[in-house]
């Protein structure tokens, strides 16, 4: 079969990096075409590629397959058309470039609409979930509730929200069920305490949160207050939290009764005593004809017994069969540190001790994203569970912040031409008819923009939105600002839209990321 022979477009600004990623390349035979009239290709149309590469037809002679830059805007449809060669959208990074190849030799079919990278991502997805279904078919649950599996050892990895009752709670609730679904979790906690546990909010949110029998739904109460909860909302919940053997004992048979079918969740205090008796505490349990039983050995938070209840998890785990629960907020929540990192790492944890169960809340500000953050987490084990490797390179990552390596752009040399260095702080001049003001608005998830009279300190005009280019792109033309005052508002919209994406404060002026 002979070898493919590919034509890798560029432009000139990415003409050196990429030259570089191919160089080694020999299967398939690649051939870098650089564009003179495309300087970066963000900026560039299809139909700039299609001009720029009437000037080169006969670097294109032989050639099977063309590929663009991810960024292009347009379909590359019209090049196919124009050249009567297919052509297909490459990775947005250049750096990813040899794995776009490997996968082209692998037969891989590629967009003329989408970059290669959502292509090679949703390829990598298929063949994961593929991988983890056919394990899946081969474990028996310790039980099943509906149709969430219950297992000594992850896979899988059930992920549970607990939501606290508040009257406020019920405006949400549309945006809870989106959420918990995409991210497929399998199951909601109610929670509520001594304070609030109004019967009325959480009879509403048992009934909106009915979403069929992928999703399991339970209640989270004081014991003072749980079994009349349990006897009168028998019928609507799967799962019961917090259930000690004490209150089990003192409860009446017709209490315990309610409870045969239900996932029952018993907490353990983490002292030594218990622990040696968790064998007895279970079978006393299964007495009363509750045999659905989750054990949770609650996580003492960081600096106050973090590490002593992880070992207590790993002492549990070696004397029991049942399904165990973690509760991840004692740890996130109460560490002023960013939860995605913490959370990923609690689930590797988790995984390596047995735990199949997770509990998280969004209670916080910080917290807000967690429900995504938990299901990225648990697809990142699940990958590294299959390759029998650590959580790096799978194809997904929780790199928020920080990028894992560097792609080093070196600007190209200046043989003609002025280099002007900038070191100094340089004050601006003000805008003598207008001022802005902006917002981030995080309750509706907007960028405010208020545009003030500069005489009469009056707001002109209000604009709103999610996407600072196209903010920006709208207000100056609407309005006549100065050319220092545009370069002051894209700095600024820049900024705000990063802080509303990562449910950070922002404050006009002040810089967003203080380390």
């Amino acid at each position: 079969m002979s070898t493919m022979r590919i034509a890798l477009i560029t432009t000139r600004a990415a003409k050196e990096i990429v030259e570089a990623v191919v160089k080694n390349i020999r299967d398939p035979q690649v051939k870098v075409i650089v564009l003179n009239n495309v300087p970066i290709a963000a900026l560039a149309t299809t139909r700039d590629v299609v001009t720029g590469l009437k000037s080169k037809l006969k670097e294109l002679s032989n050639v099977d397959l063309i590929i663009i830059p991810g960024l292009v805007r347009g379909s590359a449809k019209v090049i196919s058309d124009e050249f009567k060669i297919e052509t297909i959208k490459g990775t947005i990074y250049a750096g990813d470039i040899p794995l776009l190849l490997d996968f082209i030799k692998k037969g891989i079919k590629f967009s003329t609409d989408e970059p290669a990278d959502k292509i090679i991502g949703n390829y990598i997805r298929s063949m994961y979930e593929s991988r983890l279904n056919e394990y899946l078919r081969t474990l028996k649950p310790s039980f099943k509730i509906k149709n969430v599996a219950f297992v000594k050892n992850p896979p899988p990895l059930n992920l549970f929200l607990e939501i606290t009752v508040k009257d406020e709670l019920l405006h949400r609730i549309n945006e809870y069920k989106r959420r918990i679904l995409e991210n497929k979790y399998q199951g909601i906690i109610i929670g509520c305490s001594v304070d609030a546990c109004n019967e009325l909010v959480i009879e509403k949110l048992i009934n909106k949160f009915k979403l069929g029998d992928d999703v399991l739904l339970g209640i989270d109460a004081p014991s003072i207050t749980l079994p009349k909860l349990i006897k009168r909302f028998h019928k609507d919940i799967d799962i019961i939290m917090n259930i000690s053997l004490n209150l089990l004992t003192d409860m009446n048979k017709e209490v315990t009764a309610y409870m045969n079918d239900k996932v029952v969740v018993i907490p353990l205090d983490v002292d030594n005593e218990v622990l040696s008796n968790v064998e007895e505490i279970i079978y006393r349990v299964e007495a009363l004809g509750i045999d659905k039983i989750v054990i949770d050995v609650p996580l003492r938070p960081p600096m106050l017994g973090l590490s002593k209840s992880l070992c207590r998890y790993a002492q549990v785990r070696s004397k029991i069969n049942n399904p165990m629960l973690m509760g991840l907020s004692n740890v996130y929540e109460l560490i002023d540190v960013d939860c995605h990192g913490v959370i990923a790492l609690l689930e590797a944890l988790a995984f390596e001790l047995g735990v199949s169960n997770l509990l998280l809340t969004e209670e916080s500000t910080k917290a807000r994203g967690c429900i995504e953050e938990g299901s990225r987490a648990r697809e990142m084990m699940y990958r590294a569970f299959l390759r029998r490797s650590p959580p790096i390179d799978l194809g997904i990552d929780m790199l928020i912040i920080k990028s894992k390596k560097l792609e080093i752009v070196r600007p190209p040399r200046i043989e003609h031409g002025e280099i002007i260095e900038v070191r100094d702080f340089i004050p601006p001049h003000l805008d003598r008819e207008y001022y802005v003001k902006i917002y981030v608005d995080h309750d509706n998830n907007e960028i405010v923009v208020d545009v003030y009279n500069a005489l009469s300190n009056t707001i002109v005009k209000r604009f709103k939105g999610t996407n600072a280019l196209s903010l920006g792109r709208i207000i100056v033309k609407s309005l006549k600002l100065s050319n220092e005052h545009v370069l002051y508002l894209g700095y600024e919209l820049s900024k705000a839209e990063i802080a509303l994406k990562l449910g950070k404060n922002y404050i006009q002026d002040e810089p967003l990321i203080k380390l």
